[in-house]
This record gives structure tokens, C-alpha cells and sequence, in this order.
């Protein structure tokens, strides 16, 4: 009787072995098919960082190293813990090799548990978006203490007001790009009133002019040279060869990559906007001049790429859009039996 019910138990075993590594199987024959066109067009690059640290990912940024110190170009990762405990920088060869990583702290030195969302670097600052919903800026951490990897730890300095509440930031030939996230149904992330100028723009993204000599500011200028009308629920940006591209993802929900004719957005005519004026909201930060806008609209749409869920911040490098992305983490898991293990680089030019 012994035998026969350890029999019995070793084929329910092997079964539902079996039925797992079935199902997984095509689950992910199905997302290969749902997403023919992304993975027909893209180059594996390397592991996403951190997916067994209880690290979420969620910005993404390329150092550039000063070839005339021989110092190493590297990537940059920025994300919190599932855990609650301090947020964290990894940094990342060329190769994906992860150099080392820094717990974030505040500007007292304790540990900073934010949401450390969008990243990106100028000169000897880090700007790191935020999930506060109050403050509308971006943290500033000293890239150098970063970059060394004998450092375990790394102190805000202090912070760059933004008018919105930043999830994703980016640089680009001297200017700081940020935007805020809309979700419709979301009280949390739904765009204040002004904001909403359409069905497909119900969000904004700013550039401020990077002015090292403002050290009161962090090297950027204290208000913003343009504003965009964006989309929805956008995640992170790049900019290369004339066109901006906008990722957009929400829970489990295919992601899109957007790309859009930047040259004919920035050479249309922009209407003057006043929605930064308004003292009862942005006190003595309010402007004193309406800014310029710009409609990022369909009619500059170049193309619409569908991708996995939950990618994250772009990253432009040699002609591909490398996607970051949060599926693999230990808060969402599923990622890790389909393609959420892997940053792709998507062939753009």
C-alpha cells in the first residue's frame, strides 16, 4: 500500500509538473505571438537588474564616461524596494554587469523610501523624479558618490521644482525634459484641470534650460523654456535623429512605444498657455508670462509599437530604444516566465 500511494503521489507530481512548464510554455508562445511586431524588430541586450533583490525598477539613464580619463561609459537604475526600505541606484556595465548599487538617503541621511522613479544626469548631479504628490520636483543626488562604487550611500542635496509632479526625466542637447503621468480613473495620478486639452493630450511635459551656473538650482533654470501637451499614462522618453518617443504602460495592459515627429512638433506654431499662472496653485513659484505650448497630436504619430506590460524608461543608444521595464520585479513576478527578465533594444533607425 506504501508503494502504491508514493506511486501515485509521484505521478501528481510529475503531472502538475508537467501541466506548469505546459502552461508556461504557452503563455509565453502567446505573448511572442501577441507581440510578433516588437520582437521581430528588436536585440536582446542584457538582464534587468535587481529582479531577486526586491528591487521595482523604473528609471533608466546612460552615462557617458570622459574618454580622456579612460572613465567607462555605464548605465544607470533607478527604482524603491518592495520591502520599504531605502530606494537604490544600480549601475550597470555595457555589458548589464552589475558594477554596484547605492542606497538613496535623505537630506537629513536617513533613508530615503521614496518612489525613485525617472532618472537622469548632468554634469555633477543626478535628477531622480518622485512619487510625492505635493511637492512637483525632482531630487537631486550628487552623481559622483554614485558612480563610486566604494560608496554605499548617497545624500539628496536638495531638490528642482518642476510645476508638475514628474514621473520621468530626460536630457537632451542642454535641456531637461519631465512630464507628469494622467491616468483617467486614478484620483492619485489624474492631471490637474488645466492640463486636459483633449481625448489624447492629458498631460504635459516641460523642458527647463540646463544653466550650470545656477547652483541654487541644481544646474537648471528656474522655470521652463516650452511646455508639450502630451498622452496618457506616460512612463519615460527618448530623443534621437529628429523624433521623441514616449513610453506608455499600466498594470498588466500591452505597453506602447510612441513615436512622433519631433522636428514638425517643435516648428509648428505654439499657443500661449497661462496654466502655470495661477497663484492659489503655484504661490510664489507662479509665472509672471504665459509659456508656449506645444500639441504632441496623432498627425505627428510616426509610429505605434505595442510591447510587453510595464516598460518603464527609454534609453537611445546606437540606433535602438533600450526599454526598461518592471515585470520581472518581486512585486509583480509574472515577468520572470515571459519576457520581463530581458531590457530589449528596439531597432529605430
Amino acid at each position: 500500500m506504501k508503494n502504491k500511494a508514493l506511486k501515485i503521489t509521484l505521478i501528481v507530481l510529475i503531472s502538475i509538473v508537467l501541466f506548469v512548464v505546459l502552461l508556461l510554455s504557452v503563455v509565453k508562445i502567446g505573448e511572442r505571438l501577441i507581440f510578433a511586431s516588437f520582437f521581430s524588430n528588436v536585440e536582446t541586450e542584457f538582464k534587468v537588474p535587481g529582479i531577486s533583490d526586491g528591487f521595482t525598477q523604473q528609471g533608466f539613464d546612460l552615462y557617458t564616461g570622459d574618454k580622456s580619463t579612460e572613465d567607462d561609459d555605464r548605465y544607470l537604475v533607478s527604482g524603491y524596494m518592495k520591502d520599504g526600505s531605502a530606494s537604490c541606484i544600480y549601475v550597470l556595465s555595457m555589458d548589464g554587469d552589475v558594477i554596484s548599487y547605492t542606497r538613496l538617503q535623505d537630506e537629513n541621511g536617513e533613508a530615503y523610501t521614496g518612489h525613485a522613479g525617472g532618472i537622469a544626469h548632468n554634469d555633477e548631479y543626478l535628477y531622480v523624479t518622485n512619487d510625492d504628490n505635493d511637492l512637483n520636483s525632482i531630487n537631486v543626488f550628487p552623481l559622483a558618490a554614485i558612480l563610486d562604487n566604494s560608496q554605499e550611500s548617497a545624500k539628496m542635496l536638495g531638490s528642482v521644482y518642476v510645476y508638475l509632479k514628474p514621473a520621468f526625466c530626460y536630457i537632451y542637447e542642454g535641456k531637461l525634459y519631465t512630464g507628469n503621468f494622467h491616468k483617467p480613473d486614478h484620483e492619485k495620478y489624474h492631471s490637474p484641470e488645466s492640463f486636459l486639452m483633449g481625448e489624447n493630450n492629458t498631460a504635459i511635459m516641460l523642458s527647463f534650460e540646463l544653466d550650470s551656473w545656477n547652483v541654487s538650482n541644481f544646474g537648471v533654470s528656474n522655470t521652463p523654456s516650452e511646455a508639450y501637451s502630451i498622452t496618457s499614462q506616460a512612463q519615460g522618453i527618448c530623443i534621437a535623429n529628429d523624433k521623441l518617443v514616449i513610453s506608455t504602460s499600466w498594470s498588466v495592459n500591452p505597453s506602447h512605444l510612441y513615436v512622433y515627429d519631433f522636428k514638425k512638433i517643435n516648428e509648428r506654431a505654439t499657443i500661449p498657455t497661462p496654466i502655470f499662472m495661477n497663484k492659489d496653485v503655484y504661490g510664489d513659484k507662479a509665472m509672471d508670462k504665459p509659456i508656449q505650448l506645444h500639441f504632441v497630436t496623432e498627425d505627428d504619430l510616426i509610429k505605434d509599437i505595442k510591447a510587453p506590460p510595464m516598460a518603464e524608461e527609454l534609453v537611445y543608444k546606437d540606433g535602438k530604444v533600450l526599454i526598461m521595464n518592471e515585470s520581472a520585479s518581486k512585486k509583480y513576478i509574472f515577468g520572470r516566465f515571459t519576457s520581463g527578465k530581458n531590457i530589449y533594444g528596439y531597432i529605430l533607425d
